[in-house]
């Protein structure tokens, strides 16, 4: 499995932003007796973690379309630009979702 990264450049760009939370891959933890942080890498290294859709935009407008931003209330812009606001189960749930049943 590939690891997904952000450029430090890019991340050291957003750092200036207020509201910029990280990315979710570091901000995830996994309690389970078998290493899956190259899973939760994979899954997360390349979405962004903000609080505000405000914030997400103005991450977009800085860095471009080119990773997926994901608000705290559960909102999410696409690498392409498209929004889904508020879903039921936030897609980021989903994919932990999975890893703990392939980790099972």
């Amino acid at each position: 499995m590939r690891h997904n990264e952000i450029a430090t450049s890019t991340l050291n760009s957003l750092q200036s932003i207020e509201g910029f939370k990280g990315v979710a891959a570091d901000l995830v933890t996994a309690k389970t007796k078998v290493n899956i942080s190259n899973a939760i890498s994979y899954l997360l290294g390349n979405v962004l973690v903000v609080d505000t859709i405000d914030t997400a935009l103005r991450v977009q407008r800085r860095i471009g379309r080119y990773y997926r931003i994901v608000t705290l209330d559960g909102d999410i812009i696409s690498p392409g630009g498209s929004m889904t606001g508020e879903p039921e189960i936030p897609e980021i749930i989903l994919h932990l979702q999975l890893m703990r049943k392939l980790i099972n």
